[in-house]
């Protein structure tokens, strides 16, 4: 008769020997199918991971590169606005004023501190220190023109006794002029 081999040892197919050699081999290679199936498992697991990773980076690079591309235009925009941040603020703290260091926030809370030195910033958001730091430029420039406006219209006052001007000749000239002033021509053309 044939003899059949299990793990190196040959046996009769008819004998009992056989048949437990036999059980006890296929129980073996069930295991071995098992833990193969499991390291398949595992093995899978890795590959889905890292090609969930690779995926990711690939969406990240892309977006790098849309940033990377808009990058110059952000700096751009970024500069100017530090630059109109910093001009407005050395209008009220002068152009001598260290303002490289500072953050726009504590630009904006310097300039509000001499401004509007009562306003309490703690705990308050960035938008409204913005915000009252807007408000504060803006009546500060009106403040500002209004004052320059009317300054110009006045003459300064002369240090010298026969240049200065007497409130009462200055009332009379007026009127002595108000009292004239219909006697002149509306046209702007000169009758000949």
């Amino acid at each position: 008769m044939n003899k059949i081999r299990i793990d190196g040892v040959d046996f009769d197919p008819s004998t009992e020997a056989f048949a437990q050699a036999f059980a006890k081999y296929e129980a073996k290679l069930t295991a071995q199918a098992a833990d193969a199936k499991k390291e398949l498992e595992a093995a899978t697991s890795r590959a889905d991971k890292a090609e969930a990773k690779a995926d990711a980076a690939v969406d990240e690079k892309a977006k790098l590169e849309v940033e990377m591309k808009e990058l110059p235009a952000r700096i751009r925009t970024d500069m100017a606005a530090r630059a109109e941040l910093d001009a407005k603020a050395r209008v009220v703290l002068g152009k001598e004023a260290k303002l490289d260091a500072l953050t726009p926030a504590d630009v904006r809370k310097l300039v509000l501190a001499k401004l509007a030195p009562d306003v309490k910033l703690d705990g308050r958001s960035e938008a409204y220190v913005e915000a009252r730091f807007d408000a504060a430029i803006d009546a500060h420039a009106k403040d500002d023109s209004e004052w320059h406006r009317d300054a110009e219209k006045l003459e300064a006052p002369s240090n010298e006794p026969e240049k200065r001007l007497d409130a009462d000749e200055a009332k009379k000239a007026f009127v002595k002029a108000s009292q004239a002033a219909w006697k002149k021509s509306l046209t702007s053309a000169k009758s000949a």
